[in-house]
């Protein structure tokens, strides 16, 4: 498995990251934002998702999968609709 620091996420922008809820169908996010933390510090770092379905998860440690990166656990927080499309947003934060 990957190591979960800024730089990993940093390459996986723009890409799918699949939510297994403990029941029910899995969600799609995708990886939008990752913070800028000061170079070469690679914590703390926040990651910023979207769910473009629409899909409403709650504030929880998720099974997380990514092509590249395999499977991870995450805690994910909703953080509300972005302003322009919408879109649910969700949070994670390393520190």
């Amino acid at each position: 498995m990957n190591v979960l620091d800024k730089t990993t996420f940093a390459a996986r922008l723009g890409e799918t990251f699949i939510v297994h809820p403990e029941s029910g169908d899995p969600v799609t996010l995708v990886l939008t934002e990752v913070s800028r933390a000061s170079e070469p510090v690679e914590r703390p770092f926040t990651l910023l998702f979207h769910a473009p379905d629409g899909a409403v998860l709650t504030q929880r440690t998720y099974e997380v999968e990514n092509a590249a990166m395999g499977r991870f656990d995450l805690f994910l927080v909703p953080v509300g609709p972005d302003p322009e499309t919408r879109w649910l947003r969700y949070e994670a934060v390393f520190n």
